[in-house]
């Protein structure tokens, strides 16, 4: 495998706007949502599973390889794991075991994105 791009400039704006969407995720999940704007029973699952698989996709950019990705994996499971526990504690959410299974079914399918050419995004060439 070809290294990872040397421009430290890119891999900065890279992972600023990979922080920004996991910011992103963490403020959705914790804001009050009114429950009409799920559009059906378990719906909410799909958007669980979207993006952790998004967030997990781009960051394996940053981890070519398979120890690095099974940190940036680990990392999201742990992040949804955090959310659920936070969403407890709070009187507006609820904490669900199935929203975490989402987070991490979709980390896991973002990862097995990334294992074609789509992995390779910030690779020189």
């Amino acid at each position: 495998m070809t290294p990872i791009a040397r421009d430290s400039r890119l891999r900065l704006a890279w992972r600023f706007a990979g922080w920004a969407g996991v910011a992103f995720v963490v403020v959705l999940s914790m804001a009050p949502v009114p429950p009409e704007t799920v559009a059906a029973a378990g719906g909410d699952k799909l958007l669980h599973a979207l993006g952790y698989g998004l967030l997990a996709a781009w960051f394996a950019q940053l981890h070519p390889d398979l120890p690095g990705r099974a940190r940036v994996f680990g990392a999201l499971v742990l992040l949804g794991a955090g959310v659920e526990l936070a969403q407890g504690l709070v009187p507006w959410r609820d904490m669900e075991l199935a929203d975490l299974a989402a987070d991490a079914i979709g980390a896991g399918l973002g990862l097995l994105l990334t294992l074609g050419p789509g992995g390779r995004l910030l690779v020189n060439r």
